[in-house]
């Protein structure tokens, strides 16, 4: 990003929106049509829409997740949302081969990113039988692919296997693996960047909590009118009983995270979403919503007849995660989650620094830097998504903790997970490995 970025403002969604219902077609598009859909008695009524993508075979050479989805009070922004997240995964899947190199980090020198630095497994765990990933030395030849630190702009490379959701090279072992978390679609390459780091900083929230078994103050709204009405409007004539944490004191940036227990036989007894944003009211609605997104979802594989596994060790996808906690049982292992008694006000928590996107960009990786977080940004557009005159960005911390999809394979290493809690006064004491929450997290 030059200098003048700084003063780029947020693109209106009156110019977004046309460039992603550009990727909208039946017959040509990348993504095959877009449904809004109704809601039951019980079910939030903002407005939300569903995407299915086309077969990504012929212009990948891989497959993509086949979906996307979005909820909003306004409908145009429920549609963008779910365009958005649709054309994401998308081009997150896209091998850019001329831009890959196979070395070690030692190869590459002090361009790449120091192996320490991630936070991947535990040294222990690759000693467990047919654990599939081995560790990542400064002598681990692997794929690289050239990105940006955010701080100051000098490149870096970045091991490949945890930027793009393709695998870059099926023949040599793993390091790990790559998720969704951290890939946004923008309208410029700054919105996409910010919109990727928020949700690195967002999941770093719900694993330190979820893994350390913290119990954090919930959120009061009551005092903002906002947020009051918006809760009146969508929320409160479902009857559904949920509570917001407040996560925001790991970073000093907005985080919130929403806990909705389902109504009795509801087959949805326990829905989590969560959400960081510049400001914590946009934080709010986002974690809000999503979790009514995942209750809308378990409510429907109930009635199909889906269920989870029943050994935690054999949880293996998102949906997993999701139905694991579905059974008032299960549900009950997460009291602890939104048990406090303690009550913090939105109007409490301050606004992300900076009115433009570079200038909350820059906010952010100062706050990180202060705990020796470092950012790196990535640009993943897929050619056809370029042509629409959008952005997709892949953004690493790696000291972050990442959230993990097989239970086998939770990312268990780096330093912040055993010591975060602690020095910040959650924890009498640092997290030792027996201490972790045995447990899936019950994050979609």
């Amino acid at each position: 990003m030059t200098a003048t970025g700084l003063l780029e403002p947020f693109t209106p969604l009156s110019e977004a929106l046309p460039r992603l219902e550009a990727a909208v077609s039946p017959v040509t598009g990348i993504v095959t049509g877009c449904v809004t859909s109704t809601h039951l008695p019980d079910e939030s009524s903002l407005s939300t829409c569903a995407c299915e993508l086309a077969s990504s075979r012929r212009t990948l050479g891989t497959d993509s997740v086949t979906f996307g989805s979005g909820a909003h009070p306004d409908a145009r922004r429920a549609r963008a949302a779910a365009i958005g997240e649709a054309l994401e995964r998308y081009s997150g899947a896209y091998l850019p081969v001329d831009r890959l190199q196979r070395a070690t980090a030692t190869q590459l020198g002090e361009g790449a990113v120091d192996p320490s630095r991630f936070a991947l497994f535990h040294s222990s765990q690759y000693c467990t039988p047919g654990f599939p990933f081995v560790p990542f030395t400064a002598g681990t030849p692997t794929t690289f692919v050239e990105g940006t630190a955010l701080a100051d702009g000098s490149p870096a490379f970045l091991p490949a296997e945890l930027v793009y959701l393709s695998r870059p090279d099926l023949r040599a072992a793993p390091i790990g693996y790559a998720t969704s978390s951290g890939l946004a679609c923008g309208p410029s390459f700054a919105e996409a960047t910010l919109g990727a780091l928020f949700e690195l900083i967002e999941r770093d929230a719900v694993m330190l909590a979820w893994k350390c078994r913290l119990t954090l103050p919930l959120l009061d709204w009551s005092g903002d009118n906002t947020l009051a009405t918006i809760d009146r409007t969508y929320f409160a004539a479902t009857g559904g009983r949920f509570s917001v944490i407040d996560a925001s004191r790991f970073l000093e940036i907005p985080v919130a995270i929403s806990v909705l227990r389902g109504h009795p036989g509801s087959g949805a007894s326990l829905a989590v979403g969560a959400a960081a944003a510049a400001h914590v009211g946009d934080a709010w609605l986002k974690a809000v919503s999503e979790s009514f997104g995942v209750y809308r979802w378990l409510r429907h594989q109930a009635r199909t007849g889906a269920g989870a596994p029943d050994d935690p060790s054999n949880v293996e996808s998102f949906d997993d995660h999701m139905l694991f906690y579905a059974s008032p049982e299960r549900a009950a292992a997460a009291t602890f989650f939104d048990g406090s008694a303690d009550r913090r006000p939105t109007r409490e928590i301050g606004p992300v620094e900076g009115s433009a996107p570079r200038t909350q960009i820059d906010s952010l990786v100062s706050k990180l830097a202060r705990l020796d977080i470092a950012a790196y940004v990535v640009d993943v557009t897929s050619p056809d998504v370029r042509e629409l005159g959008l952005t997709v960005t892949r953004v690493i911390a790696p000291e972050l903790c990442a959230l993990d999809v097989s239970h086998r394979a939770r990312f268990l290493g780096g330093e912040r997970l055993t010591t975060a809690a602690y020095e910040l006064g959650l924890r009498a004491t640092p997290l030792e490995l027996v201490d972790v929450n045995p447990l899936p997290h019950p994050f979609p």
